[in-house]
């Protein structure tokens, strides 16, 4: 495809004149849609702050109104009113407070009572006082819980709600009441008030929708959330909304447009001046270079042009001079051709000596690549090695898992055998509260007490992670961090550099395990241990019963042991005697119940519990004769016992011979009571006596 001089330079200056403009325009395009849109941005972050505010405000009035409310009606001793005159007063408020839909009375439990709106029985149906948010105990306080149920917003389309929980206190601070207010969500546009057309308000909690307008995710909108969280101080909770703001996208593209129309005016004309510039440019050059073509071709032919031809452009009337001086150095370019081609054979010399050269360079290239691949060679053997051992460790993870401290050492010496076969050890582990302590060695040629005291008695200072030297050069591997006394490996001498890895790895995996399984063991004893007398507490004795409960081909005893008198002992003497004495009758019970069974448990306060199982149900006889005749005995350094003689205990007892097991506690407490009357009973005849 050919083209006329003319019409490429006609093409050519406007490409280059009206493409950078175009660039330009487009360039300039882009930033005032960017400047448009964070305006449109900005003024939707103001409308949702100004809704934000604005929702809060109200929100905090009806709060400030509710605890008013609770405030005077309870200091006027709101419970002693009728439900008639409750009524009333409900109704006063939400007479003031229209965005309230319903407004009841709970008693102090979150029961029901009487009140204004939605039915009573689905209110009572929704059982507010069973929420997580209503929290009676420890100290009542208001509260916000959202609920979905459209009978109590009398909206079917929209079954979403707040209920607002307020408490009411009488004027000695107690506790008499709540206040039940509902709010439907789809009154919540209510409190904003009237706002712009032009936008889109919705109210949306934790990622669901609850009021005002809807519009599908894939919408073709600019929207603006904004969270606020509302509350005051005495509230348990925050009501946490989301206010979303949007507008349809193509207001953007309106705005957009309606502050570019006043710029197309201009680029148009700017466009119309640099094509007229481009037609003249295209016309000179066109006309230069045509009168120059017809030089170069009177050059060619070899005919002397008479005509000398005019440029204005400086550039073509130099051309136009050098060609005119082209026919001179012709002549001087060829004889300095035929030294140049003397110069190209020695230079084709140098050549082979340079390939030479090259050639000597690539065998030594040969010799260190062939060095560097049985070096890589030698390092990915390593990397399989470790590969090996990392499945072995990972193996030995899982099998350690339940083991007792002998098995434990069995399994180690294995795994460690199998990566170092030539190496003499000997690994220690100390006990615990569940496990005995073990040792042992591949070969017999350490003494593992002398090496235990010995690692037990080195300072941090002398451990380097982990690893420290005996003072007879004994090679010790520490199980877990310093202190933790969980044990020690122990080897004829350090394996070399490239097994040393494989040995920490499983020493470290070794000490992980078993710190762990102390810190487990320790939480579990102690989440069922009670601290005071170190007895089973009473998560141990729910679980101990609970186990016997499917066991229904074993029998099963309880006696419900309660202190006589202790409430005294504390008013008298102090609860540190009375500490004292609970821990007296819990060594009490454990002599007792010596050889017989060790399930004894402190319930709580003065309460305590033994329970009987099996064949050792058989010896509930001479458990209950040893309580009693034991009681006497008792040391305790304190001579009265509030008013009365002696130290005494209340025993009940049942067994699932004559109970049933859900009854079997309930049993065992009522006879242990009717004792403690009797004891009472004989203790005020004998003072009167």
């Amino acid at each position: 495809m050919r083209i006329k001089l003319s019409v490429f330079i006609a093409l050519l200056v406007a490409t280059v004149a009206v493409l950078p403009a175009s660039v330009v325009a487009y360039m300039f395009y882009q930033q005032m849609h960017i400047a448009v849109e964070q305006t449109t941005k900005q003024n939707l972050a103001l409308q949702s702050s100004l809704t934000g505010e604005k929702l809060t405000y109200r929100m905090e009035v009806l709060l400030s109104g509710l605890a008013l409310f609770a405030r005077e009606k309870g200091e006027a001793e709101f419970e002693l009113s009728t439900k008639r005159e409750i009524n009333n007063r409900l109704r006063q408020f939400l007479n003031t407070y229209r965005i309230v839909n319903s407004l009841y009375l709970l008693d102090a439990k979150g029961q029901v009572v009487t009140g204004i709106g939605a039915a009573k029985k689905h209110v009572i149906k929704e059982n507010f006082a069973a929420k997580p948010e209503f929290s009676i105990k420890p100290e009542p306080h208001g509260s916000f819980i959202f609920f979905d149920n459209s009978q109590l917003v009398h909206s079917v389309e929209n079954p979403y709600g707040v209920a607002i929980i307020t408490p009411v206190f009488n004027k000695r601070h107690e506790l008499t009441s709540y206040l039940l207010s509902i709010i439907p969500s789809q009154d919540l546009p209510q409190l904003i008030g009237k706002h712009s057309k032009q936008f889109k308000v919705a109210f949306y909690h934790q990622g669901s929708w609850l009021a005002g307008d809807y519009w599908e995710a894939n919408a073709d909108i600019n929207d603006y959330i904004h969270d606020i969280d509302i509350g005051l101080p005495n509230y348990g909770n925050l009501l946490s909304v989301s206010i979303h703001i949007a507008e349809p996208a193509d207001r953007l593209m309106f705005a957009v447009e309606e502050a570019m129309t006043p710029i197309y005016g201009v680029g148009a004309t700017l466009c119309l001046a640099t094509l007229l510039f481009s037609f003249f440019i295209a016309r000179y050059i066109t006309a230069s270079l045509s009168r120059f073509y017809q030089h170069i071709n009177s050059l060619q032919a070899g005919v002397k042009d008479d005509y000398h031809p005019k440029f204005w452009v400086v550039e073509l009337h130099n051309l136009y001079q050098i060609f005119n001086k082209m026919q001179l150095t012709i002549g001087q370019q060829l004889s300095n051709l035929q030294s140049k081609n003397s110069e190209l054979k020695q230079a084709d010399i140098l050549r082979q000596q340079y390939l030479s050269q090259v050639e000597s360079l690539n065998k030594e290239l040969e010799e260190k690549v062939q060095e560097r691949t049985q070096t890589l060679e030698e390092t990915l053997k390593l990397v399989e090695e470790s590969s090996v051992v990392l499945e072995r460790v990972i193996r030995y993870r899982r099998e350690l898992q339940g083991l007792d401290n002998i098995a434990v050492i069995e399994l180690t010496l294995k795994y460690l055998k199998q990566s170092l076969p030539q190496m003499d050890m000997a690994l220690i582990i100390q006990g615990d509260r569940y496990h005995q302590a073990a040792m042992k060695q591949t070969q017999a040629v350490f003494d593992l007490e002398q090496v235990l005291n010995k690692s037990m008695a080195l300072g941090e200072e002398q451990w380097h992670q982990g690893v420290s030297a005996l003072d007879d050069g004994t090679p010790v591997l520490r199980l877990g961090r310093n202190g933790s006394g969980l044990g020690c490996l122990a080897l004829k001498q350090m394996p070399s550099s490239q097994f040393q890895h494989c040995l920490l790895m499983f020493v470290k995996e070794l000490g992980s395990y078993l710190e762990i399984r102390k810190l487990t063991a320790e939480l579990d004893f102690l989440a069922r241990t009670d601290a005071l007398t170190q007895l089973g507490n009473r998560k141990l004795f729910d679980e101990t019963l609970e186990g016997f409960e499917t066991q229904l081909d074993t029998e099963v005893g309880l006696f419900i042991i309660d202190v006589n008198g202790l409430k005294q002992v504390n008013d008298n003497k102090g609860h540190e005697v009375g500490d004292a004495l609970l821990q007296k009758v819990a060594e009490l019970i454990r002599h007792c119940s010596g050889g017989i069974t060790d399930k004894c448990f402190r319930l709580g306060g003065d309460e305590y519990a033994i329970i009987l199982a099996g064949d050792e149900l058989k010896q509930s006889q001479t458990l209950y004769k040893r309580l009693l005749e034991e009681q006497p005995k008792m040391n305790f350094a304190f001579d009265v016992m509030g008013g009365y003689s002696g130290f005494s205990c209340s025993i009940g007892f049942a067994s699932t011979a004559n109970t049933i097991f859900s009854m079997l506690y309930s049993v065992a407490d009522q006879n242990m009571y009717q004792v403690k009357r009797e004891h009472y009973r004989d203790a005020r005849t004998k003072k009167m006596a």
